[in-house]
């Protein structure tokens, strides 16, 4: 884990419009006002500290709050937003609530499927890592919004729905 505190943060970083930039010049290559890190493989923005890897949203959560969580959400699910009011502390299930359709899915929108033995569209949810049922529709739309209403209900303010 790497280890800095708020103020040695403010003391070597700018904060702008969600992004960090140098206060300092931190190696041979990078100039005071550079923008700080670069894009990872996983499509997060990380920046070195003392030789250390950390991803910039958790560098801002830090940089703001002057604490670390475990989780930190993107609520927008977009992970180069780093604005200071798109990041949010979360648990490791509310991180789960707030993400997008998987890609290997049989349908487009998340908590949807196709159901072969019923030949309809089923919608469910997922709470405390088990699958509930919520219905079997003749359309993939109508499926996506019986997910939606069932993940605000259930899920709060880290409801991702598929329709706004």
């Amino acid at each position: 884990m790497v280890e800095f505190s708020q103020s040695f943060l403010r003391e070597i970083f700018i904060y702008n419009d969600g992004k960090l930039y140098w206060k300092i010049k931190p190696s041979r290559n990078v100039n005071i006002g550079d923008r700080a890190g670069s894009q990872n493989n996983d499509g997060y923005r990380v920046i070195k500290i003392n030789q250390k890897r950390i991803a910039e949203h958790r560098v801002i959560f830090m940089f703001y709050n002057g604490y670390l969580p475990d989780k930190i959400d993107h609520q927008d699910r977009n992970k180069l937003n780093n604005h200071i009011d798109n990041l949010r502390e979360c648990t490791s299930q509310q991180n789960q609530y707030n993400r997008k359709a998987t890609k290997n899915s049989s349908s487009k929108y998340k908590g949807v499927g196709w159901k072969k033995q019923a030949n309809k569209w089923q919608a469910f949810i997922t709470i405390n890592g088990k699958n509930s049922h919520l219905g079997y529709y003749d359309n993939e739309d109508d499926a996506a919004r019986a997910y939606d209403k069932a993940a605000r209900e259930r899920h709060g303010e880290f409801a991702s729905p598929n329709f706004g």
